[in-house]
């Protein structure tokens, strides 16, 4: 959404002066180039725009009001924006956990029977070393 000070070409912190010369810019740059041509209803749209943006940014009490309210716009958008963020990694932290149970279910295993599974295995695959003389011993240098 544009706002009064889009409209003016300024910076919020703009000096008073800073206001009445953008507009007087902007004003006489429309009249530059319409000066031989009727005005359409695009051209007044644009300079009613041009004269409610200076009006309200050139009266000091209407243009401390306006600031607050835009500053409470934003704090309000980026709120929702946060919001939004939160819950879009909750989202995908929780899609992440599906997938790895899914994977873990498509597996034909559950995971603590998973889980339960593997010393068993591993132990079958590799038998413990030893010789005839019984257990294995470590010798220590």
């Amino acid at each position: 959404m544009k706002t009064a000070y889009d409209i003016l070409a300024l910076k919020r912190d703009a000096a008073p002066i800073d206001i009445e010369h953008n507009y007087h810019h902007l004003l006489n740059a429309h009249a530059a180039c319409h000066a031989d041509a009727r005005l359409t209803q695009e051209d007044l749209r644009r300079l009613r725009e041009l004269r409610q943006a200076y009006l309200l940014l050139s009266s000091p009490c209407q243009r401390l009001q306006y600031d607050r309210t835009l500053l409470a716009r934003e704090q309000r958008r980026s709120r929702r924006s946060h919001a939004l963020h939160t819950v879009l990694a909750v989202l995908s932290l929780l899609g992440g956990l599906l997938l790895i149970g899914a994977g873990i279910h498509a597996s034909g295993r559950g995971g603590s029977d998973q889980a339960a599974a593997r010393p068993h295995a591993l132990a079958q695959a590799a038998p413990a070393p030893h010789d005839e003389a019984g257990p294995a011993r470590h010798v220590h240098n």
